[in-house]
C-alpha cells in the first residue's frame, strides 16, 4: 500500500472559518448615528467652509462665462399642400 494523500473531490467546497481570516462580524465593527452626528457636529468648519467655496465657485463660473444662445431654424421648401394647391389652381 502507498502512503499518497488522497485529493478531495472537486465539487465539495473547501470551508474554511472565518476566524482564520480575521473577518468575522464583531459588535465593534457597528457604526453608531449618533458618532457620525458628532462627528460632523465637530468637522462643520470645514464642512461650511467647502460649501461656500463650491457656491463663490459657481458664481464666479456664471458671471465669467459668456452667455450663448443657439438659433435653429427649419424652412420646407415645395411641401406637398402647396403642390396640391397649384395643382387646383391650374385646374
Amino acid at each position: 500500500m502507498t502512503n499518497k494523500p488522497i485529493d478531495p473531490p472537486i465539487n465539495n467546497p473547501i470551508i474554511i472559518d472565518p476566524r482564520m481570516l480575521n473577518n468575522y462580524y464583531d459588535q465593534d465593527d457597528e457604526i453608531s448615528l449618533v458618532d457620525l452626528w458628532l462627528s460632523l457636529v465637530k468637522q462643520k468648519n470645514i464642512l461650511l467652509s467647502t460649501m461656500l467655496a463650491v457656491i463663490v465657485m459657481a458664481i464666479v463660473y456664471i458671471v465669467a462665462v459668456p452667455e450663448t444662445y443657439t438659433y435653429k431654424t427649419v424652412i420646407a421648401i415645395g411641401t406637398q399642400a402647396q403642390a396640391q394647391a397649384q395643382a387646383q389652381a391650374q385646374a
